[in-house]
């Protein structure tokens, strides 16, 4: 929309305002455009208007989003802290820990349905006394103090009110829609990589069907092993690099060479790579069993 927006004001500036009578249109269709279409000027501002409004929303609702993690997070951190008390008798600390809950949760619920509700509890003079110390509490957890300002502004605003009334049901609505998806079975659920549980076809040849599909980690032939050798493809990467060094630090060279470079840099170190051809042909079949060997103890496990 900030696109239209700033294409439209480029738009008036060599075009100018829409001029009726030049069109030549019939009366019946000036007078309905004069009064459905206005002049262009018009759409501009209400262009900008709607902009600002959602630009200035989206970054409000982040800040909701914030304090609402805040909120949950002093939560726990506060449980954990009683949990962690080992002076305190366990019966009487998970007492404290689920009055805590108990009382942060409805806390939570009041200050969620005054936000609801655009601030109804602040209008009404018999439980303002009540719901202040509350407020002021979790004004202090959600970080209000960044946001609060937009907030009301929008309170203010008939326009501002309208749209934030707006984005928030079709948010959550997203968010909703976008958490379905399709559950192959009734107990092999959340298991995506292989484990002693849990064989993923990524990890196999022969179950790679697709042209979309590649491995991950590494793969053998086939589940079931029919030849006195175990063929294992392993995808090269920097990490599996790195998990050479771990278990073998005295492979890894003084200057590494990863990473974006340029060619002349490339044929330098080629050159090196020759010059000493015998010496680093055999840490690179260090490496390659090493890396075999690791890979294989992932495997199996």
């Amino acid at each position: 929309m900030r696109g239209l927006w700033i294409g439209a004001i480029g738009l008036r500036y060599v075009s100018g305002d829409i001029d009726y009578d030049t069109l030549n249109y019939s009366e019946k269709f000036t007078k309905y455009l004069k009064r459905k279409v206005g002049s262009f000027d018009r759409y501009i501002s209400r262009l900008e208007n709607y902009c600002s409004i959602l630009f200035s929303v989206t970054f409000l609702l982040v800040f909701y989003v914030i304090g609402f993690m805040a909120v949950f997070a002093a939560i726990g951190l506060l449980i954990s802290l009683v949990k962690n008390m080992e002076f305190i008798p366990d019966n009487i600390s998970k007492i404290i820990r689920i009055g805590i809950a108990i009382l942060f949760g409805l806390s939570a619920l009041i200050v969620f349905i005054d936000f609801m509700g655009q601030g109804f509890l602040k209008k009404k003079k018999w439980p303002t006394k009540l719901y202040f110390p509350i407020y002021w509490v979790f004004s202090k957890l959600t970080l209000s103090f960044l946001y609060r300002p937009i907030a009301y502004n929008f309170l203010d605003n008939k326009l501002g009110k309208r749209v934030s009334l707006f984005l928030l049901p079709v948010y959550i609505a997203l968010l909703f829609l976008f958490s379905f998806d399709y559950f192959d079975s009734n107990y092999l659920i959340g298991l995506k990589g292989s484990s002693k549980n849990f064989a993923d076809n990524l990890n196999y040849d022969n179950e790679i069907t697709e042209d979309t599909q590649f491995v991950d980690f590494a793969s053998i032939p086939s589940k079931v092993i029919k030849t006195p050798y175990l063929k294992v493809f392993i995808p090269f990467s920097s990490a599996k690099e790195d998990f050479v060094y771990e278990i073998n630090k005295d492979l890894k060279p003084e200057d590494d060479v990863r990473g974006f470079g340029t060619a002349f840099m490339m044929g330098m170190n080629e050159a090196e790579f020759n010059t000493d051809k015998e010496k680093k042909t055999k840490f690179s079949l260090i490496i390659l069993q090493q890396l075999i060997k690791y890979t294989s103890s992932k495997l199996i496990q």
